[in-house]
This record gives structure tokens, C-alpha cells and sequence, in this order.
């Protein structure tokens, strides 16, 4: 059995690094506003302020799983491409 390394792409490494990056960026930011919406919550209970920051958090959770799914998405493409070469 021969193995042979894997050709690189660089447009697909640049595309994963994105991704990485979107991925990364999302979380944190998603970390953020839940911060940010508890210490609202707790200093003044919740009003207007506080509705609109729980939708941050809610736009936010949902950005990350999309950008979870086309990881996801990325990675079986790259397999399947993988097996095919």
C-alpha cells in the first residue's frame, strides 16, 4: 500500500483559515454579549436594553451554527475530495 501525501490548495487553506477566523470571531463575540445582557439583567432587571441584547445574543448563537455547519460542510468536501484523488 502506497500512501500518498495530500495536494495542498492554497485557495482551500486560505477558505479554511476564514472560516477558523469567522468561527473564532463569532464565538467571542457571542461570549461578549452574554456578558454584557447578565450584568444588564442584574443591574436593572429586565427592560428595553436588556430585549435588545438578548436579540445580539440570539443573531449571534445563530451565526455560529451556521459557520458550524460549513465547517462542517468544508471538512466532508475536502475528505471526499481527499478519497477521489
Amino acid at each position: 500500500m502506497v500512501v500518498r501525501p495530500l495536494p495542498i490548495d492554497k485557495n482551500a487553506i486560505g477558505f479554511e483559515q476564514e472560516l477558523q477566523n469567522a468561527f473564532l470571531g463569532t464565538a467571542l463575540r457571542l461570549c461578549k454579549a452574554c456578558r454584557r445582557f447578565e450584568a444588564h439583567r442584574r443591574r436593572r432587571g429586565f427592560d428595553h436594553r436588556c430585549s435588545l441584547l438578548l436579540d445580539e445574543v440570539k443573531f449571534a448563537r445563530s451565526l455560529l451554527l451556521v459557520l458550524a455547519d460549513e465547517v462542517i460542510v468544508d471538512a466532508n468536501c475536502r475528505r471526499a475530495t481527499a478519497y477521489a484523488a
